[in-house]
């Protein structure tokens, strides 16, 4: 393990053979969940997870996170790693584009040696469920609909979620005064103040306190440029981001 400000960094083990490359066609479509899983199906579903993760392995897209993320985050002076890593709105694991991003979280997970993870879609059926508790993610009891209160350094991931998550995870954050230990991976929060800046405005709620931060110049992104995965609808506009406190 490498240290770096308290953080612990894990190494793979020299020898260690790398795991085979495989895809899954994009065109594939996974039948409606009738019933109780089989044991067949949750296996499936976890090759299914490591196939992502290997292709994260091996791409520019992550040899660019990691340096991105060892330079805003590991090197910003925290003290202790993250408390917890959050997922929201990962959307079921027989889409192709969920998968490749829980495939993300548990590449980070290996790599830093995190903790606990939590996860909570509404959409998550019994088989997501299940794989999750395989692969080791909880899956919360409850809907926070974004409001975590991150009261130590908390990873929160949430690419391609709506507006009025953001709102709410930042929008608590900046009540009890925490938004410094909250690192964020998700759509770049700039791209909601292009929004309602210019043209028409969009049909849902105004994201004031997301919207504020961003006026302010207190919402410092890093967008994912490297996108040479086989499908790249699964981190297009993503970006690493941290929140200025004042």
């Amino acid at each position: 393990m490498e240290s770096s400000g308290g953080w612990r960094i894990a190494k793979r083990k020299k020898g260690r053979r790398s795991r085979k490359r495989t895809t899954v066609p994009l065109e594939h479509v996974e039948p409606a969940e009738q019933g109780a899983p089989s044991e067949d199906d949750l296996e499936k579903t976890i090759q299914w997870v490591s196939s992502a993760r290997c292709e994260i392995q091996g791409s520019k897209m992550w040899a660019q996170f990691r340096e991105l993320f060892s330079e805003v985050v590991l090197n910003r002076g925290l003290a202790t790693p993250f408390d917890c890593t959050v997922i929201y709105g990962l959307g079921g694991l027989s889409s192709f584009v969920s998968r490749y991003q829980l495939g993300l979280v548990l590449e980070l997970r290996d790599w830093l040696a995190l903790g606990r993870i939590e996860t909570f879609d509404p959409i998550f059926t019994e088989r997501d469920k299940l794989v999750m508790q395989r692969l080791g993610v909880d899956v919360l009891g409850s809907n926070e609909r974004g409001a975590r209160v991150a009261k130590a350094p908390t990873l929160v991931y949430m690419a391609h979620c709506e507006a009025d998550l953001h709102e709410n995870l930042i929008s608590a954050n900046r009540q009890a005064n925490s938004l410094h230990n909250l690192v964020m991976i998700g759509n770049d929060l700039y791209k909601y103040k292009e929004l309602f800046d210019g043209g028409p405005k969009p049909q849902y709620p105004e994201p004031v306190t997301l919207l504020e931060l961003c006026h302010q110049g207190r919402v410092i992104s890093h967008p994912l440029e490297e996108l040479d995965l086989m499908d790249t609808r699964a981190f297009n506009d993503t970006s690493l981001q941290i929140f200025r406190t004042s």
